[in-house]
């Protein structure tokens, strides 16, 4: 409940909806429900917090519906599928701020090895796709707000 009232809605709630409105889209915060907030606030403590852990009730319910794998399995970030975009949705981007003659006029990085990195993982072998994103991004970042300097 303190969360509630001091982090989430000063930070976290903020920032979740800045992000998403930024792009079109509208957040949804089920347990943010005021009639959940409302029946977990007058739960008694050994409810919510057990040997340990946190939202016991909460996991003991769903324990019911989900399987024991997935309810125990450590906890899995989001990754974009940059591997797909890169061959697809973004292929000409990645070409363009990729390129040879774009990276030694702006001479932010050795542009011989990041084409041939980008030349082989589009070849199909087993590159970092991670600096290569990297280098997208910070060129993109560098075109929108340097370049204008």
């Amino acid at each position: 409940m303190v969360d509630y009232q001091t982090y989430m809605s000063a930070n976290i709630l903020t920032k979740v909806d800045r992000a998403t409105m930024s792009v079109g889209l509208e957040g949804r915060e089920p347990f943010l429900d005021k009639s959940i907030i409302e029946f977990a606030s007058q739960l008694p403590s050994h409810f919510k917090y057990r040997d340990g852990e946190q939202k016991w009730v909460l996991k003991q319910i769903t324990h019911k519906y989900l399987p024991k794998k997935i309810m125990e399995r450590p906890k899995m970030g989001f990754s974009p599928p940059i591997t797909e975009w890169f061959r697809d949705e973004l292929k000409s981007y990645f070409l363009n701020y990729l390129g040879h003659e774009r990276l030694t006029r702006e001479g932010y990085f050795n542009a011989d090895e990041v084409v041939r990195m980008r030349d082989e993982y589009l070849a199909g072998k087993n590159i970092s796709v991670k600096k290569l994103w990297f280098i997208l991004m910070f060129q993109m970042w560098h075109e929108k707000w340097m370049e204008r300097c």
